[in-house]
């Protein structure tokens, strides 16, 4: 234990430190300066002069547990999206993406519209300016954390070949382009069922509803064999 000198000094009131068995060690002070230092640091390790601090209000402390809560939750939305983001491209969100028709394409005047022989088609007149789809395309894929644009095409769930909207968000999803079910599939399906429509083979609002409640099991109820819906080029359409 150090403690202050007792009655060690010299003629200038000078006293030193010292240990239990008397040794002198320290360089020498002032005895009041000491004695100072050395009330100082009992005070501030007495635990009556530094009490616990006290717990904060009952709203503070639910503003903490709010807000722990709120990072939660948001920790929880980025996992889920990035989770999506690795599943797009067979089925769309039925949530973000219905599907939307175009309420210029009625049953009574698709030979006027989407049937009509016309240079250039209906799709090709009413489609949106690439830059729409471009700018869309890449929020879509920037919420998802995702950057590879060619991976991905930004399609229309209800095609305008079937009178689906060319510009309402809700009628667009990316989807992938290749994979089993990818675009390039779902495009077969989508000229089958222009030709159905345009012959009168089936209604129209039926192909809409197939398609935007599950492409995929459209594809099996319109093209039961890979014959029945034969890739094509875009430019043919």
């Amino acid at each position: 234990m150090v403690q202050i000198g007792d009655g060690k000094g010299d003629a200038e009131g000078r006293a030193y430190f010292t240990k239990d068995n008397g040794e002198i060690v320290g360089r020498p002070y002032v005895r009041r300066r000491a004695i100072a230092a050395m009330n100082r640091f009992r005070r501030w390790h007495s635990i009556d002069d530094h009490p616990l601090p006290a717990l904060p209000p009952t709203w503070a402390r639910w503003a903490v547990i709010g807000a722990a809560a709120s990072v939660s939750v948001l920790a929880l939305i980025l996992f889920l999206r990035a989770a999506q983001a690795q599943e797009v491209g067979d089925r769309p969100d039925p949530r973000s993406a219905p599907g939307a028709v175009d309420p210029r394409v009625t049953p009574d005047n698709i030979d006027e519209t989407i049937c009509a022989r016309t240079r250039p088609s209906w799709s090709r007149s009413v489609r949106p300016p690439e830059e729409y789809t471009r700018d869309l395309k890449r929020r879509d894929l920037a919420a998802m954390g995702r950057r590879d644009m060619r991976d991905f095409e930004l399609d229309h769930l209800i095609p305008i070949s079937v009178g689906g909207n060319p510009t309402d968000p809700r009628n667009l999803w990316l989807e992938h382009w290749d994979g089993e079910w990818g675009a390039h599939r779902k495009d077969r399906l989508e000229l089958r069922l222009f030709h159905l429509v345009c012959h009168h083979q089936v209604g129209l609002r039926e192909a809409q509803s197939d398609i935007a409640g599950d492409w995929v099991a459209a594809w099996a109820k319109y093209c039961p064999t890979e014959e029945t819906c034969p890739a094509y080029r875009e430019r043919g359409r």
